[in-house]
């Protein structure tokens, strides 16, 4: 499985960079942006999601993971 690092801190948009070493970025849709614990965060109302496109270094069969 690949690393993904998204902290989830632009403070505005409709993505998500990866910051880890796949640059796999995230669609955000029906978000808002507010303070976080450290600095700025997404905030995912009723009907809020983050995206992110299937890719193969995303599976998680047989693999240890942590959300």
């Amino acid at each position: 499985m690949g690393d993904v690092l998204r902290p989830l801190d632009e403070g505005k948009g409709e993505t998500a960079a990866d910051v880890g070493p796949n640059g796999l970025e995230a669609v955000l849709d029906r978000v808002e942006w507010g303070d976080g614990k450290f600095g700025e965060a997404v905030s995912l109302p009723g009907n809020g999601k983050v995206d992110i496109a299937n890719d193969p270094l995303l599976s998680l069969s047989d693999t240890d993971f942590t959300l």
